[in-house]
């Protein structure tokens, strides 16, 4: 039997877990799953397991002929808003119009930002981590301003008060 392994962790776990079969997005993927002697296989019988970072196989783990094993290390995808940006998705900017400080919605990673004034020249340039970031605009004039993050714009009043 051939056993591939992606992004396989062989930590020792204390978490026991029963069989799952192979979720949708719906379902909720566990972190680590232990595949010990209860899990241990007859023949014909098949056993899928899906974990977001890692699963550990227990001694006792037994296979008959015919059984089948599928393992499937699956890291969790956040869907950070380069990625969104890239797939032409809109980023969010609130509130809008805003006074001193603005929220870029999204998951950012080191993501570069520039608000561009009414004439098209730069005012200010960021870079956005984490999620949700929050930028200070205190310094801009009240006034109609565009943000530019990779090759994507979007429009932003700013008001004094």
């Amino acid at each position: 039997m051939i056993m591939r392994y992606r992004n396989f962790n062989a930590t020792i776990l204390a978490v026991a877990f029963f069989s799952i079969p192979f979720v949708t997005k719906a379902q909720v993927i566990p972190e680590r799953i232990e595949i010990n002697a209860a899990h241990s296989l007859q023949t014909n019988q098949t056993l899928d397991m899906k974990a977001s970072q890692t699963i550990c196989i227990r001694e006792g783990f037994k296979m008959a002929a015919g059984s089948s094993l599928r393992l499937m290390v699956e890291p969790l995808h956040t869907d950070n808003a380069d990625d969104k940006l890239r797939r032409g998705e809109e980023i969010v900017v609130y509130p809008n119009p805003g006074v001193n400080q603005v929220i870029v919605r999204g998951f950012f990673e080191r993501s570069s930002m520039t608000v561009f004034d009414a004439s098209g020249n730069p005012a200010q340039q960021f870079v956005l981590n984490g999620t949700d970031p929050i930028i200070d605009v205190s310094e801009l004039r009240e006034g109609s301003y565009v943000l530019k993050i990779l090759n994507f714009t979007t429009r932003f009043e700013k008001k004094s008060r």
